[in-house]
């Protein structure tokens, strides 16, 4: 890719992208194309459409990302304590 005076793209002269396209979204988030759909169906990513185009605002992927740690942190407070029994096996006579 190149920037509008033909030299190869770098960050430093290249704008910071504010959509992605869903393929791109999905790679950011680490799975398929078709689970960035369905979030997007659900309401659990946002998107926006441009002509025919689905993208995702980067600030939507944050978002996401934020979101799912939460949950993630609430699941785990809640979740009662595991207690470490180490490898012994039960009833095997030790």
């Amino acid at each position: 890719m190149v920037n509008m005076n033909g030299e190869p793209r770098t960050e430093t002269n290249w704008p910071a992208t504010k959509v992605v396209r869903v393929e791109d979204a999905a790679r950011q988030l680490g799975v398929g194309r078709t689970i960035v759909f369905g979030l997007i169906r659900s309401g659990a990513l946002r998107s926006i459409k441009i002509g025919s185009r689905r993208l995702v605002p980067m600030t939507a992927i944050d978002e996401f990302i934020k979101q799912q740690s939460n949950d993630a942190n609430d699941r785990e407070e809640t979740r009662p304590a595991v207690l470490d029994i180490g490898t012994q096996q039960r009833g095997k006579g030790k």
